[in-house]
């Protein structure tokens, strides 16, 4: 909310240009950026809510993405965080090794 209201006009001040951030994306796109960021731990959670805001995306599509988008690594962490305390080696080098994909995974997607 805080990127519709103040962003576009605050950042082209800011940054001394016109700034336009993905007028043309559909919401289907912007649902699938949103919820790729949200899937990958590396990117901040408040630089994605405001460039989502800078957008015209709509409320319901962005908290679908993000909702849909938090539920995979939370069962994962939660899940496979439980398995640390009870000393389950098989899950625990699960955990290690889905820690070392979400890590692996922004390279892998620039590329």
């Amino acid at each position: 909310m805080i990127g519709r209201v103040v962003g576009p006009e605050a950042l082209s001040w800011w940054l001394n240009v016109q700034v336009t951030f993905c007028q043309k994306c559909s919401d289907h796109h912007l649902l699938i950026l949103v919820f790729l960021a949200r899937f990958v731990p590396i990117f901040s959670f408040h630089l994605v809510s405001y460039g989502a805001g800078l957008t015209r995306m709509s409320l319901k599509v962005f908290a679908i993405a993000t909702l849909l988008g938090m539920i995979p690594p939370t069962f994962a962490l939660t899940y496979l965080g439980g398995s640390v305390s009870a000393f389950e080696w098989p899950l625990i080098l699960s955990a290690l090794v889905l820690a070392g994909m979400l890590l692996i995974m922004p390279k892998l997607l620039l590329r």
